[in-house]
């Protein structure tokens, strides 16, 4: 099996996207409501929202497996010295096989070459399979959120934090 990650180009943005759907809908209910899963696919999923989030700065990196996509990352420079994390997703059929964590490596590398010496990303207080996956990482406690984002819902995350090193 042949596993890549690439920076991911306009048109794979539609790939993105509905890898998205697909893992949320998959993942999250149990975590989150089914309303809020579709409220938020559709306020930060869409190919239109995702468009404007690489216009603006965000960078999409996609994990493919035999030329397959099955995972994305997207991050985004704060200042910098801070890099935040906004996603890491990859379909659940895939989960412990350390690609996950090839993602987060990949996005720590491309977060030193560009001079960042932080990153830090937001969990679901509920998602504790990813929280212990983000721990083995090296990543470590920086604040609890509790935040509306629309539609009566919230995020209630955990905001970890890691210490970059240049390699």
């Amino acid at each position: 099996m042949t596993t890549t990650i690439e920076l991911a180009d306009l048109p794979q943005l539609s790939q993105i996207s509905d890898l998205a759907h697909s893992i949320w809908r998959d993942y999250y209910l149990g975590i989150i409501s089914r309303p809020q899963i579709e409220f938020m696919l559709a306020a930060d999923y869409s190919l239109d929202q995702l468009e404007k989030d690489r216009a603006t700065g965000t960078n999409f990196l996609i994990l493919k497996e035999n030329g397959q996509a099955i995972g994305f990352a997207a991050f985004h420079t704060l200042n910098p010295s801070v890099v935040k994390l906004d996603k890491l997703y990859l379909e659940t059929q895939h989960h412990r096989k350390g690609y996950g964590q090839r993602l987060l490596q990949a996005t720590e590398r491309a977060a030193t070459e560009g001079g960042a010496s932080l990153l830090l990303l937001n969990v679901n207080k509920h998602n504790v399979r990813a929280i212990a996956a983000y721990r083995r990482a090296g990543y470590s406690h920086h604040q609890s959120i509790l935040a509306p984002i629309g539609d009566g819902f919230f995020v209630d995350d955990y905001v970890l934090q890691k210490v970059l090193t240049a390699t």
